[in-house]
């Protein structure tokens, strides 16, 4: 049970919070939110990844720096998780932004403005030429 008195606790309640507002704070609709999530399993996985080859870091040495900090994760499994093909529990995201050294509700942030960004990109299938 989370207690007032520990840090978690707090992070914990402001990722909440962060996460109740992210369609409204980014502009993203309902049926997008829908739409996304029947897709990927998780949004930071493209963040994870950027960050990984940003700084020179296989998915190994990535793995690695996460088990030292107490996360048993195989490098498969991170895999998974920047391919967004596994979910990513709140938990498993406070270690991701950690071992990154980022605050969650930026790793958040950045991973809703990649998703927008991503999904503008892509014409919708009213929009493709004819053939």
């Amino acid at each position: 049970m989370l207690g007032h008195g520990d840090g978690f606790g707090y992070l914990f309640l402001d990722l909440l919070r962060f996460r109740s507002k992210a369609s409204q704070f980014f502009g993203y609709g309902q049926a997008l939110i829908s739409e996304q999530m029947s897709k990927y399993q998780n949004i930071v996985g493209p963040v994870i990844r950027e960050w990984r080859e940003k700084n020179n870091l296989t998915q190994d040495q990535l793995a690695t720096k996460l088990n030292l900090k107490g996360w048993d994760l195989s490098r498969t499994t991170l895999s998974k998780i920047e391919a967004q093909v596994r979910c990513v529990t709140d938990l498993e995201l406070l270690s991701l932004s950690q071992c990154i050294g980022i605050e969650p509700t930026e790793l958040l942030r950045q991973a809703a403005l990649y998703q927008k960004r991503k999904t503008q990109a892509k014409p919708s299938l009213g929009h493709l030429p004819s053939q």
